[in-house]
């Protein structure tokens, strides 16, 4: 735990699944680790995709020559096609999980810790063939049988995302969300589901019962209890996993 620290940070998706199932993923933060090989890759076709539809492909295709110019290739050769039209790109939301409201916010800073979730979209759009709203989030790469697509029903992102949208919208009858798998020599991959508007009242209750959670173990941690450190699937999502000693004792061996 030596290089956990103690952190009031505000509740974001990345957070969700750990916190239910380990006490001191409430708590405690790793330190920010600098950006690999595989980061950057997804940084540079995130921002070329959000040039790309906020901009047009030219003026992504700009960019990308100028500031990640062994990039260029990849990106000239994707397919854009199906990707929404007359969406709003990266949108910020904050969600007041007691009030049960969500609004568009200019910026992550905006959210109050005790009140907010933020999540933020990759797009967000009118889906005129289903008619609803939908909410789509960029993966990197194709799936494969070790890392299959993501499905975005039991995905706590985009679940996250689909509320938000849902809330903001007026709470209609359903709201969409979509995984699109962006990899080389491939269309976009589409994964999408439509929540139906009980789903998305059991969602935000789930997400009310996890923010309560970890405003209730950090009051528990100022009064000098320890949060206990929890092993379990979580783990393989948890933020503060390669710094905590609890998974490094238990993990198996070659396990990543």
């Amino acid at each position: 735990m030596t290089q956990l620290k103690r952190k009031d940070f505000v509740l974001s998706p990345g957070y969700i699944d750990a916190a239910e199932a380990c006490p001191a993923a409430c708590v405690y933060l790793a330190p920010k680790q600098k950006p690999n090989g595989a980061m950057w890759h997804g940084i540079a076709i995130h921002k070329y995709l959000e040039l790309a539809l906020s901009q047009g492909r030219y003026a992504a295709l700009a960019y990308i020559k100028r500031k990640f110019p062994h990039k260029y290739n990849f990106c000239s050769a994707l397919d854009l096609d199906s990707l929404p039209e007359d969406g709003v790109v990266e949108p910020h939301y904050l969600i007041d999980t007691q009030a049960q409201t969500a609004y568009q916010a200019d910026d992550f800073k905006d959210a109050q810790v005790e009140q907010h979730v933020y999540v933020r979209s990759d797009v967000v759009f009118w889906d005129k063939a289903r008619e609803q709203w939908h909410t789509a989030d960029f993966k990197t790469g194709a799936p494969t049988e070790k890392r299959p697509q993501i499905d975005p029903r039991t995905s706590a992102q985009m679940q996250t995302q689909a509320l938000a949208v849902w809330l903001n919208n007026g709470s209609p009858a359903f709201v969409g969300a979509s995984i699109i798998n962006i990899a080389s020599n491939m269309l976009p991959l589409w994964r999408t589901v439509s929540f139906t508007a009980d789903e998305m009242h059991a969602y935000a209750k789930r997400l009310r019962r996890v923010h309560l959670t970890i405003m209730e173990t950090r009051n528990d941690h100022d009064d000098g209890i320890e949060p206990a450190f929890v092993v379990s699937a979580a783990c393989g999502g948890c933020k503060n996993r390669d710094f905590c000693d609890a998974y490094l004792r238990q993990r198996p061996a070659g396990a990543a």
